[in-house]
């Protein structure tokens, strides 16, 4: 049984008695509930609204007659040498909330679009989508326009986050690898793939996540992300990603935009504050975050394809290239708030590849534990302790509220397990591997509970237990595998997959 999604990981406190959620014990629900509140931007497993950036949004019902980061990248010389020195086809897919496919200015070289989400259809029910495939392929405004005019450009909306504004990283993964097929497809073609996706949480790589970006990576495929508006250091998962191009914000006045996230992941930084761009219900709406930076990123990777073709076609030239091309911005010299600076068109469409030099090399890859890897063990537990899981559905907590306490005590089912049987690939000796499995497993039993989507049954909350288990685990030197819990109700999950 395969699900793809879990809205919250409401509690994951590993100080807390065991029996933490029964009534009795106030003082300690209170303790953990306060604990977990603070660790639960430190998980991963959801991503959560996209734009965090205050918007008061109003929907125009006709189109802003400016659009300065339009105006800057994009002046009426430049489009000119655009249309003239281009001649490579491509095609862009924009990872967000799906599209406005009806919308006046997006129906131009549009391919079908997919959903990998738990809703149906691809109309956009956020606008979130809508405003991002405008920066890039809108009608008249959108920085490849003179290239959709040419008949360079095809793009296609792919959904992975919910009207909204939330998704789970299973889809992107699920999305990704779904993809890789068509993106295939058209390479043999003679075609080339970027994508652009302006969404994040969570600041750690995601094994899963990075795979499936790292397949595509290596066939040529150009990915494109939003650094997050933290207006914190810490760049904001996928952007953190070994395998795109991570994009800051700039105001008008080319300084950082204060929401923007910083950090050595940084690339470049593009005009992300006050953009106006297509919406819902065939109007236009002026945003600001990462989120708007992004789609602009990913057409000067988009152009910078279309215009050098093959010499662009390996993944980390097209990386080196574009920190090459960018234009430094202060601080003097690469930082962590504008990287190497903005990706001005005109520069992409003159400085040749050839003249680059050598290739910069790829970030270090995350440090790996030179002990070889030992053979797979299985380790059976005799349950001792009381391990157990408590869980309820999102319908039985209050719209505005996440907490525990919010909830009557009732309202959760408490599944005792019996069994539990789990395989590991160990990279230290059998003595601490063992011991590092059994402190992994009494630290995810102790005070955890899960909150599901209506509908989701005792099965669900044991495939999502295995799952959280095997992510917990994944920070220690040892790669776990759930292959059967037993529970006092006779359930059990056998090799989840």
């Amino acid at each position: 049984m395969k699900k793809i999604i879990i809205l919250i990981l409401v509690a994951l406190s590993y100080q807390a008695d065991a029996q933490l959620f029964k009534s009795r014990y106030e003082k300690d629900i209170a303790k953990a509930v306060k604990a977990a509140d603070a660790a639960l931007d430190t998980f991963d497993f959801t991503i959560p609204p996209i734009e965090r950036v205050p918007q008061k949004v109003q929907g125009l019902s006709i189109q802003a007659v400016t659009n300065w980061g339009k105006d800057l990248l994009l002046p009426a010389d430049v489009v000119k040498l655009m249309q003239d020195s281009c001649k490579y086809p491509g095609v862009l897919k924009i990872m967000d909330t799906g599209s406005k496919q009806t919308h006046i200015d997006l129906q131009y070289r549009q391919l079908p679009g997919s959903n990998y989400t738990n809703e149906s259809g691809l109309t956009d029910g956020n606008g979130h989508g809508t405003h991002v495939s405008g920066i890039a392929c809108a009608k008249d405004f959108g920085l490849l326009w003179p290239l959709v005019q040419k008949g360079l450009v095809e793009w296609k909306p792919v959904q992975v986050l919910t009207a909204g504004g939330s998704g789970n990283f299973a889809w992107i993964t699920t999305a990704v690898n779904t993809e890789y097929a068509q993106d295939q497809t058209f390479i043999n073609s003679g075609k080339f793939v970027v994508y652009n996706a302006s969404l994040g949480g969570g600041t750690s790589l995601l094994p899963d996540v990075e795979a499936a970006f790292k397949r595509s990576y290596e066939r040529g495929v150009n990915f494109v992300f939003a650094a997050g508006n933290t207006g914190q250091p810490g760049v904001q998962y996928p952007g953190k990603s070994l395998y795109g191009i991570a994009t800051g914000s700039l105001n008008s006045n080319l300084t950082l935009s204060s929401f923007s996230s910083t950090g050595p992941e940084i690339v470049s930084a593009m005009p992300g504050a006050q953009i106006n761009s297509t919406w819902k219900n065939n109007t236009y709406a002026v945003l600001s975050g990462t989120s708007m930076a992004s789609p602009a990123n990913a057409a000067a990777v988009f152009i910078s394809r279309a215009r050098w073709g093959p010499q662009l076609a390996n993944s980390d030239k097209l990386k080196a290239y574009m920190k090459w091309v960018a234009t430094d911005l202060p601080p003097t010299g690469r930082d962590d708030q504008t990287g190497w600076g903005i990706e001005y068109i005109r520069n992409i469409l003159t400085k040749n590849p050839k003249d680059m030099g050598g290739i910069t090399p790829p970030p270090p890859q995350p440090p790996v534990d030179t002990i070889p890897v030992k053979p797979l063990r299985t380790l059976t537990f005799n349950i001792e302790k009381d391990y157990s899981i408590i869980w309820a559905s999102t319908a039985t907590v209050k719209a505005k509220s996440r907490r525990m306490m919010d909830v009557k005590s009732a309202a959760y089912k408490p599944i005792k397990i019996t069994e539990l049987a789990v395989s590991y690939q160990s990279k230290t000796d059998a003595v601490n591997s063992e011991r590092i499995v059994k402190e992994a497993i009494e630290g995810f039993f102790k005070s955890r509970g899960l909150q599901l989507l209506p509908g989701m049954d005792e099965n669900d909350a044991l495939f999502w237990t295995a799952h959280f288990l095997k992510m917990i685990a994944k920070d220690t030197k040892v790669e776990l595998q759930v292959l059967k819990i037993g529970t006092d109700s006779g359930l059990y999950i056998d090799n989840p997959k």
